[in-house]
Formats: structure tokens, sequence, C-alpha cells
């Protein structure tokens, strides 16, 4: 879930895109009820929520019927069909998500939940293969930083960086 009051730098506001009908089941991943900061429920950005139970395989949020609407309209990219099977953001250390940026163009918000997750070669690949298929701009939060920083693409072999300069295979 996107920092919904985070900004990316000089990006303006950031707010997740509304999830529509979702081609994937959470399972045990919780990374959601980590990563972002909810206002609603008094939760700090990267520190798990009050109301979830980390233990429980049937119930994990002890408020789901009544959980305030930015949790219950927020479906990660990975439940909306992007990646493998195996991506699941607590499998990978990465959750995706589909956002509007502040100058209302779409993008992709790619937030480390495991430190070193965004530099793995599936993470590289993956960010590439996004790039190459939908239009918009990615941004990146990594596990250790409370905001977004904007990316053009991933420049092969190199650390992943704010502003890289664009360099496109021929």
């Amino acid at each position: 879930m996107v920092n919904v009051v985070g900004r990316a730098t000089g990006a303006g506001p950031v707010r997740p895109r509304r999830g529509g009908r979702t081609a994937r089941a959470c399972g045990p991943c919780r990374v959601c009820c980590r990563l972002p900061d909810i206002p609603e429920l008094n939760k700090p950005i990267n520190t798990w929520c009050r109301h979830i139970d980390l233990e429980s395989t049937d119930a994990p949020c002890r408020i789901y019927d009544h959980r305030p609407d930015v949790c219950r309209a927020f479906d990660c990219a990975w439940k909306q069909g992007l990646g493998g099977e195996h991506d699941r953001p607590d499998l990978l250390g990465v959750m995706w998500q589909t956002v509007t940026l502040g100058d209302g163009q779409p993008g992709l918000g790619v937030v480390e939940f495991r430190d070193g997750a965004l530099d793995s070669p599936r993470v590289r690949r993956q960010l590439r293969e996004f790039e190459k298929k939908k239009p918009g701009r990615i941004i990146i939060r990594r596990a250790h930083e409370p905001r977004f920083s904007p990316v053009s693409v991933l420049i092969e072999g190199k650390p992943l960086k704010a502003d890289s300069k664009v360099r496109k295979r021929v």
C-alpha cells in the first residue's frame, strides 16, 4: 500500500489506485499491514498494524469487517496479476502497487519489505519488464526510507538509484 501522505520526491502526493477484481488471494502475506502509514488507524510507516494477528491463518485482521476504506480499497499489483506466483510480496521482499502520482499520471510504486530485495536480479528483471509493458513512472521506497523516490529505468548491472539516467537496449 502506498504511504498515502508520503510524497515521491518532486512528484507531489501519491495515491494508491483502487483495486478491482483481483487475480489472486493474499494467502499468508501480510506485507500491506506493515509498510504504509494508515492515519485512520494511527499506524506509523514500517510498523505492523496493531489489529493484525500474525499467527492467525483464518482471520489475521481483527477489525476486517470494520477496516477503514483505505485498507478495503487496496490491492497490491501482485494480487492484481503482476508477476508470477512466487512473487508474492512476502516471498519476494518487495510489494508492487499501481499508483496515481501527484500529476495525475499512472505509475508503479515499489516498496521494499526486506532490506536489499530491490537489488535482487529477479526484482530488477521484473522492473525492466514492467517498464516495457506499461506506461508510467516507477517510484521506489527502500525498507529503511520514509519516502518514495522517482527512478527512470534500471541500468543493467548497476545499483538502483533515484533519478538514474535512462539507458535503453538497442
